[in-house]
């Protein structure tokens, strides 16, 4: 069974897929250009702040400050 939750929950190691991304329009948009959007393959490697994540193997920091909401489906 599969589970969604939020990014900053995943632990280091997590792997899943994005499920959802929700915030502020400009944010909600510079971070699909990341690769950050629906259907993307996300891995955390140091949660915190920063949050240091690999999404579709590129290596990504990000703050976790709550402008965006970020939806996460875990791999079991």
């Amino acid at each position: 069974m599969s589970q969604i939750v939020p990014l900053d929950l995943l632990n280091a190691g997590d792997c899943g897929e994005v499920v959802e991304v929700t915030g502020e329009i400009s944010l909600v948009t510079h971070l699909a250009e990341k690769g950050v959007r629906p259907g993307g393959r996300i891995e955390a490697i140091q949660p915190g702040d920063p949050f240091i994540l690999m999404i579709d193997g590129t290596r990504l920091t990000m703050r976790t400050d709550g402008r965006a909401e970020i939806l996460v489906k875990i791999q079991s």
